[in-house]
């Protein structure tokens, strides 16, 4: 044999396993960039969709307000007719009073009912 040739038993080492380890780290980095953007991505959507959420809710509060103070001004108004209505039946009912204090002092005065003409009556159950 020759000399220059070295006779061993073991293989070259990294002939293959070199390049297929600078390619797994290679794939790892892509891998990672891409989920780096996909994250930032993800981010903006987020960003977006909170922006939109409280956009909503501001709205919803605002009509809220809104429906609460429209509710309450009818209700005050509601309140201001219940108020005029009672005076109005507090007045009626001491006009009626009045009227009637004065009918009865009349038929004090006249108990024969000379004022009024024949057959006619103030109570509606003596005309039937």
């Amino acid at each position: 044999m020759n000399d220059e040739t070295p006779i061993t038993g073991r293989p070259a080492k990294g002939g293959v396993s070199i390049p297929v380890l600078f390619g797994i780290v290679f794939a790892l980095v892509v891998a990672n960039a891409v989920t780096f953007v996909s994250l930032g991505n993800l981010k903006q959507d987020v960003a977006t969709m909170r922006g939109s959420i409280l956009s909503e809710v501001a709205k919803v509060r605002e009509s809220a307000d809104l429906s609460t103070s429209s509710s309450r001004q009818h209700l005050n108004d509601l309140r201001n007719e219940l108020d005029t209505a009672r005076k109005q039946a507090a007045s009626a009912a001491g006009e009626a009073r009045k009227a009637a204090l004065k009918h009865a002092d009349q038929l004090a005065e006249n108990p024969g009912g000379a004022g009024q003409p024949a057959g006619a009556s103030q109570h509606p159950a003596d005309r039937g």
